[in-house]
């Protein structure tokens, strides 16, 4: 971004349902960016479907302190986005004045935009409605409009299991996660389950300000590494830990 002077940056997955920005100065906007400057956008202008934005339970608390700030609500769901389209709906049931338009969707950017002819979620789609927000903006770039949107340092680790053993189950792990409030004092709320779709163990931990990523990531390393052996994984199989706030992803710490 900095090398080309490039003002935004877009990347889809593949099949382009999920987007993800990066702005002019290369900071990573991802799907809690795009779902409080959406729906603030459309908030002022009387078009948020519900006054509600929805978000999973993965979605980063900060988003909760915005709305309130800007005015509307937030409504959590499960993780995934059939449970984000459904909690939409239910607000067009009860909301039936024309031109309304729904937001929601999750952190990976998969953006929901209901309307009468909506029902999923459209990469592309959210791309345009993005660069319509900035240019409606005049004066604000992407930056200025996501620095709004003060996050809680957030990981999201990911990790590769042999075999989906019920979570309740592993005696190591439920030591580890029932000690995660003494181990990181600042802990606002944290997530932990296996993926819907894929052979990986999931964690989300956010935190206060009084933590580090690197501390926080080496938290997750550690509980990666215990359920990877709890459920018979090979050794040294797939870990990632992304810093969801600020971007990036987490190396292991040197003493693990």
């Amino acid at each position: 971004m900095l090398e080309n002077g490039a003002y935004i940056g877009i990347a889809f997955d593949g099949d382009a349902d999920r987007v993800i920005l990066m702005d002019e100065t290369g900071q990573l906007i991802d799907g809690d960016h795009m779902l409080a400057i959406l729906a603030d956008h459309f908030h002022a202008a009387q078009q948020l479907l519900g006054n509600a934005m929805v978000t999973t339970i993965m979605a980063n608390g900060a988003l909760t302190k915005y709305a309130l700030q800007r005015g509307f609500e937030v409504m959590e769901t499960p993780v995934g986005d059939k449970y984000v389209t459904e909690a939409l709906l239910a607000l067009s049931e009860k909301n039936t004045q024309p031109g309304m338009v729904g937001i929601g969707g999750e952190q990976s950017g998969h953006i929901v935009l209901l309307d009468a002819q909506h029902r999923t979620g459209d990469g592309l789609r959210t791309a345009l409605f993005m660069l319509n927000v900035i240019k409606s903006a005049p004066g604000q770039s992407l930056a200025t409009l996501a620095e709004r949107i003060r996050k809680y340092p957030q990981l999201v680790a990911s990790c590769v299991v042999a075999q989906k053993i019920e979570l309740s189950t592993l005696p190591g792990l439920q030591e580890v996660l029932a000690c995660l409030q003494r181990d990181l004092p600042g802990l606002v709320r944290y997530n932990s389950r296996y993926s819907g779709t894929e052979p990986k163990y999931r964690l989300m931990l956010e935190t206060d300000t009084r933590h580090t990523p690197p501390e926080v990531a080496a938290k997750a390393w550690q509980i990666c590494r215990l359920i990877q052996h709890e459920t018979g994984t090979t050794l040294g199989s797939t870990i990632e830990v992304l810093n969801v706030a600020d971007g990036g992803l987490m190396p292991p710490p040197e003493d693990l």
